[in-house]
């Protein structure tokens, strides 16, 4: 979900089938919603799009890269039933905001050359996700786990990469409308993630447009 789009991609197998419709201007900002009526009839519109009829649809969630915090840190070795605890302290230290405020997790990434374990922490607002999941269910849209691009990205190639090697690491840019992700892959995990906003180089007006030279 972006400011200007709700997309949809079903995965069956090797095969990807992508549905999408415009969101109103105004119906978001920033990943929020502003008007819930006509985020609603998005919705609605994009399940005439894919033609579901009846019933729900559970889907995975990808939010707005730029409501969302990820850090990769590092645990030492520790015995098995220390590790859960040793998580949780952790994701409460690198947190950028009150923990109780946030949804957050932590992702296994592997065993680093001086035997840590590698994790990839993420954060996101709590009013935020409930909002959107409680809009999504009104129209039977049932959220079973939620991402963001980066991570929905590194794992469709991860999936569905022709020709992936899980021993080399990967530089990946995504441009898409609310700016440019720059990742690394490494061994198939997300090991670094930047975002930058289309909206830290220039202001908007009428068209969503940008000169070569901005995009530079």
């Amino acid at each position: 979900i972006s400011d200007t789009a709700i997309r949809y991609v079903s995965i069956e197998g090797s095969n990807a089938a992508t549905f999408s419709v415009r969101v109103p201007p105004g119906a978001l900002d920033d990943g929020q919603i502003k008007d819930r009526e006509a985020f609603k009839e998005a919705l609605q519109a994009l399940r005439r799009e894919i033609g579901l009829k009846d019933g729900s649809s559970n889907i995975i969630l990808t939010v707005a890269t730029s409501r969302v915090y990820s850090q990769v840190f590092t645990l030492p070795v520790l015995p098995k039933n220390k590790i859960k605890e040793s998580l949780e302290l952790n994701l409460q230290m690198i947190s950028p905001v009150d923990i109780k405020l946030a949804y957050y997790d932590a992702q296994f990434l592997g065993t680093n050359l001086s035997g840590g374990l590698d994790y990839l922490g993420t954060f996101v607002d709590k009013t935020l996700i409930d909002e959107l999941i409680n809009a999504l269910s009104l129209v039977g849209f049932i959220v079973a786990a939620i991402e963001f691009p980066a991570l929905s990205i590194a794992r469709v190639i991860k999936d569905l990469g022709v020709g992936y090697d899980f021993s080399k690491a990967y530089f990946v840019f995504n441009i898409y409308s609310d700016g440019v992700d720059f990742f690394i892959l490494r061994g198939g995990n997300l090991f670094f993630h930047y975002f930058a906003s289309w909206l830290t180089v220039v202001s908007f007006s009428g068209d969503r447009e940008i000169s070569f030279s901005e995009f530079e």
